[in-house]
Protein backbone atom coordinates (compact mmCIF):
# COMPACT_ATOMS: atom_id res chain seq x y z
CA UNK A 1 0.00 0.00 0.00
CA UNK A 2 1.25 3.44 -1.18
CA UNK A 3 1.90 5.74 1.87
CA UNK A 4 -0.07 9.50 1.58
CA UNK A 5 1.50 12.28 0.47
CA UNK A 6 0.19 13.98 4.04
CA UNK A 7 1.85 11.51 5.66
CA UNK A 8 5.09 11.71 3.94
CA UNK A 9 4.96 15.54 4.27
CA UNK A 10 4.65 15.40 7.80
CA UNK A 11 7.68 13.23 8.34
CA UNK A 12 9.59 15.55 6.15
CA UNK A 13 8.69 18.21 8.27
CA UNK A 14 9.65 16.22 11.53
CA UNK A 15 12.98 14.94 10.39
CA UNK A 16 14.33 18.64 8.78
CA UNK A 17 13.08 20.08 12.70
CA UNK A 18 14.93 17.97 14.33
CA UNK A 19 17.82 17.98 11.89
CA UNK A 20 17.89 22.01 12.21
CA UNK A 21 17.98 21.58 15.54
CA UNK A 22 20.65 19.31 16.44
CA UNK A 23 22.73 20.99 13.65
CA UNK A 24 22.36 24.43 15.81
CA UNK A 25 25.16 25.12 18.26
CA UNK A 26 24.63 23.79 21.40
CA UNK A 27 25.06 26.89 23.40
CA UNK A 28 22.64 28.54 20.75
CA UNK A 29 20.27 26.34 22.38
CA UNK A 30 20.95 27.09 25.65
CA UNK A 31 20.48 30.53 25.17
CA UNK A 32 17.44 29.70 23.48
CA UNK A 33 15.72 27.54 26.23
CA UNK A 34 17.26 30.03 28.91
CA UNK A 35 14.75 32.57 27.33
CA UNK A 36 11.91 30.34 26.96
CA UNK A 37 12.26 29.53 30.62
CA UNK A 38 12.69 33.06 31.73
CA UNK A 39 9.75 34.08 29.94
CA UNK A 40 7.51 31.60 31.20
CA UNK A 41 8.31 32.52 34.53
CA UNK A 42 7.80 36.64 33.74
CA UNK A 43 4.62 35.57 32.66
CA UNK A 44 3.51 33.94 35.13
CA UNK A 45 4.29 36.43 37.46
CA UNK A 46 2.08 38.70 34.86
CA UNK A 47 -0.47 36.24 35.28
CA UNK A 48 -0.59 36.19 39.03
CA UNK A 49 -0.66 39.70 39.22
CA UNK A 50 -3.49 40.36 36.83
CA UNK A 51 -5.57 37.99 39.11
CA UNK A 52 -4.73 39.31 41.79
CA UNK A 53 -5.02 42.85 40.99
CA UNK A 54 -8.61 42.01 38.96
CA UNK A 55 -10.08 39.90 42.16
CA UNK A 56 -8.88 43.55 44.25
CA UNK A 57 -10.68 45.82 41.46
CA UNK A 58 -13.94 43.78 41.89
CA UNK A 59 -13.67 43.13 45.92
CA UNK A 60 -14.00 46.96 46.34
CA UNK A 61 -16.79 46.93 43.68
CA UNK A 62 -14.63 49.09 41.09
CA UNK A 63 -16.03 46.27 37.78
CA UNK A 64 -19.39 46.86 38.38
CA UNK A 65 -19.73 48.69 35.35
CA UNK A 66 -18.99 45.47 33.60
CA UNK A 67 -22.08 44.13 33.34
CA UNK A 68 -23.99 47.14 32.55
CA UNK A 69 -20.98 47.18 29.62
CA UNK A 70 -22.50 44.27 28.54
CA UNK A 71 -26.32 44.52 28.35
CA UNK A 72 -25.60 47.76 26.41
CA UNK A 73 -23.27 45.62 24.28
CA UNK A 74 -26.38 43.39 23.65
CA UNK A 75 -28.52 46.34 22.81
CA UNK A 76 -26.47 48.55 20.66
CA UNK A 77 -23.77 46.31 18.98
CA UNK A 78 -23.79 47.03 15.21
CA UNK A 79 -23.87 43.04 14.85
CA UNK A 80 -25.99 40.14 15.70
CA UNK A 81 -25.70 37.61 18.16
CA UNK A 82 -24.60 34.55 15.11
CA UNK A 83 -22.50 37.18 13.66
CA UNK A 84 -20.23 37.70 16.81
CA UNK A 85 -20.17 34.07 16.88
CA UNK A 86 -18.54 34.06 13.77
CA UNK A 87 -16.11 36.64 14.41
CA UNK A 88 -14.93 34.93 17.53
CA UNK A 89 -14.24 31.76 15.74
CA UNK A 90 -11.18 33.60 14.94
CA UNK A 91 -9.85 33.08 17.93
CA UNK A 92 -11.02 29.71 18.30
CA UNK A 93 -8.61 27.43 19.39
CA UNK A 94 -9.08 24.93 16.48
CA UNK A 95 -8.15 27.44 14.41
CA UNK A 96 -5.35 28.96 15.80
CA UNK A 97 -3.54 25.39 16.28
CA UNK A 98 -3.85 25.15 12.60
CA UNK A 99 -2.19 28.33 11.89
CA UNK A 100 0.57 27.32 14.55
CA UNK A 101 1.20 24.18 12.85
CA UNK A 102 1.29 25.51 9.10
CA UNK A 103 3.77 28.52 10.10
CA UNK A 104 5.70 25.99 12.32
CA UNK A 105 5.94 23.14 9.16
CA UNK A 106 6.81 26.12 6.84
CA UNK A 107 9.74 27.42 9.71
CA UNK A 108 10.72 24.15 9.60
CA UNK A 109 11.30 23.48 6.12
CA UNK A 110 12.96 26.92 5.54
CA UNK A 111 15.26 25.67 8.15
CA UNK A 112 14.67 27.67 11.11
CA UNK A 113 14.40 25.30 13.47
CA UNK A 114 13.89 27.90 16.36
CA UNK A 115 11.00 29.82 15.19
CA UNK A 116 9.69 26.22 14.24
CA UNK A 117 9.79 25.56 18.02
CA UNK A 118 8.64 28.98 18.55
CA UNK A 119 5.77 28.32 17.57
CA UNK A 120 5.29 25.17 18.99
CA UNK A 121 6.40 25.46 22.47
CA UNK A 122 5.21 28.66 22.96
CA UNK A 123 1.50 27.92 21.70
CA UNK A 124 1.66 24.95 23.83
CA UNK A 125 2.84 26.90 26.95
CA UNK A 126 0.37 29.17 26.59
CA UNK A 127 -2.43 26.95 28.08
CA UNK A 128 -0.34 26.44 31.22
CA UNK A 129 -1.17 30.46 31.96
CA UNK A 130 -4.58 29.85 31.43
CA UNK A 131 -4.96 26.92 33.50
CA UNK A 132 -3.05 29.17 36.10
CA UNK A 133 -5.48 31.98 36.20
CA UNK A 134 -8.33 29.59 36.04
CA UNK A 135 -6.91 27.98 38.71
CA UNK A 136 -6.01 30.66 40.75
CA UNK A 137 -9.20 32.06 40.65
CA UNK A 138 -13.08 30.30 39.57
CA UNK A 139 -14.20 33.44 38.33
CA UNK A 140 -18.07 32.90 37.10
CA UNK A 141 -18.90 33.58 33.36
CA UNK A 142 -21.21 36.29 33.21
CA UNK A 143 -24.90 35.85 32.39
CA UNK A 144 -26.50 39.33 30.82
CA UNK A 145 -26.34 38.00 27.99
CA UNK A 146 -29.63 35.50 26.50
CA UNK A 147 -28.78 34.05 30.34
CA UNK A 148 -24.88 33.24 30.12
CA UNK A 149 -26.19 30.29 27.01
CA UNK A 150 -23.04 30.81 25.52
CA UNK A 151 -21.08 30.54 28.18
CA UNK A 152 -19.13 26.82 28.98
CA UNK A 153 -19.53 25.61 32.47
CA UNK A 154 -17.81 22.99 34.31
CA UNK A 155 -14.10 23.75 34.79
CA UNK A 156 -13.76 26.28 32.26
CA UNK A 157 -14.04 29.90 34.21
CA UNK A 158 -13.84 33.54 33.06
CA UNK A 159 -10.39 34.79 33.73
CA UNK A 160 -8.54 35.13 31.88
CA UNK A 161 -9.66 34.65 28.54
CA UNK A 162 -8.36 31.59 26.92
CA UNK A 163 -9.27 32.78 22.79
CA UNK A 164 -7.81 36.22 23.65
CA UNK A 165 -4.67 34.82 25.44
CA UNK A 166 -4.21 32.22 22.81
CA UNK A 167 -4.87 35.01 19.80
CA UNK A 168 -2.53 37.27 21.28
CA UNK A 169 0.61 34.49 20.96
CA UNK A 170 -0.03 33.59 17.73
CA UNK A 171 -0.80 36.21 16.31
CA UNK A 172 1.44 38.35 18.14
CA UNK A 173 4.55 36.09 16.90
CA UNK A 174 3.34 36.34 13.59
CA UNK A 175 3.47 40.32 13.79
CA UNK A 176 6.89 39.80 14.90
CA UNK A 177 7.82 38.07 11.73
CA UNK A 178 6.57 40.81 9.67
CA UNK A 179 8.23 43.52 11.68
CA UNK A 180 11.28 42.55 11.89
CA UNK A 181 11.42 41.69 7.65
CA UNK A 182 9.57 45.12 6.75
CA UNK A 183 11.38 48.01 5.94
CA UNK A 184 8.50 50.24 4.51
CA UNK A 185 6.81 52.25 7.30
CA UNK A 186 3.55 51.86 5.98
CA UNK A 187 4.16 48.09 5.80
CA UNK A 188 4.85 48.40 9.60
CA UNK A 189 1.66 50.48 10.01
CA UNK A 190 -0.42 47.75 8.40
CA UNK A 191 0.80 45.29 10.04
CA UNK A 192 0.22 46.07 13.50
CA UNK A 193 -3.10 47.81 12.38
CA UNK A 194 -3.67 44.38 11.19
CA UNK A 195 -2.77 42.96 14.72
CA UNK A 196 -4.96 45.46 16.89
CA UNK A 197 -7.90 44.80 14.28
CA UNK A 198 -7.88 41.22 14.79
CA UNK A 199 -7.51 41.26 18.36
CA UNK A 200 -10.24 44.00 18.56
CA UNK A 201 -12.54 41.55 16.16
CA UNK A 202 -11.77 38.84 18.41
CA UNK A 203 -12.38 40.63 21.52
CA UNK A 204 -15.62 42.17 20.14
CA UNK A 205 -17.18 38.72 19.13
CA UNK A 206 -16.24 37.37 22.76
CA UNK A 207 -17.81 40.20 24.90
CA UNK A 208 -20.91 40.76 22.60
CA UNK A 209 -21.80 36.57 22.75
CA UNK A 210 -21.42 37.51 26.73
CA UNK A 211 -18.88 34.50 27.40
CA UNK A 212 -16.48 37.22 29.37
CA UNK A 213 -16.13 40.09 31.11
CA UNK A 214 -14.52 43.10 29.55
CA UNK A 215 -11.37 42.88 32.28
CA UNK A 216 -10.77 39.04 31.47
CA UNK A 217 -10.35 39.56 27.55
CA UNK A 218 -8.33 42.67 28.47
CA UNK A 219 -6.16 39.86 30.67
CA UNK A 220 -5.84 37.32 28.37
CA UNK A 221 -4.26 39.99 25.36
CA UNK A 222 -1.85 41.09 28.18
CA UNK A 223 -1.10 37.28 28.54
CA UNK A 224 -1.14 36.55 25.56
CA UNK A 225 0.96 39.89 24.03
CA UNK A 226 3.22 39.39 26.64
CA UNK A 227 4.34 35.65 26.38
CA UNK A 228 5.02 36.52 22.36
CA UNK A 229 7.43 39.09 23.36
CA UNK A 230 9.06 37.26 25.43
CA UNK A 231 9.62 34.01 22.55
CA UNK A 232 10.37 36.68 20.49
CA UNK A 233 12.89 37.78 22.74
CA UNK A 234 14.18 34.62 23.31
CA UNK A 235 14.64 33.41 19.79
CA UNK A 236 15.69 36.87 18.60
CA UNK A 237 18.74 36.36 21.26
CA UNK A 238 19.37 32.84 19.86
CA UNK A 239 19.57 33.70 16.60
CA UNK A 240 22.15 36.33 17.51
CA UNK A 241 24.33 33.88 19.04
CA UNK A 242 24.40 31.54 15.65
CA UNK A 243 25.80 34.57 13.81
CA UNK A 244 28.69 35.72 16.63
CA UNK A 245 32.09 35.03 15.84
CA UNK A 246 33.70 31.91 17.16
CA UNK A 247 36.59 33.15 19.64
Amino acid sequence: MREWAAVRGIRAVIVSLNRGYVALPAETRRVWWQGILLGAVLVMALTVALVAGTRALESAGLLAWEEGALRWLDRAAPISFSTAMWLEGVGNGFVLWALVLYAAAMSARARLPLQALSFLVGHTLIYAFIAAGWAMWSRQRPTAILEGMAAPGGSFHAFPSGHMAQSGFAFGLLLWLWLRRATAPVERAAALLGYFLLMGIIALGRLRIGVHWPSDVAAGALIGGGWALAVAAATARAGRQVHQPSR
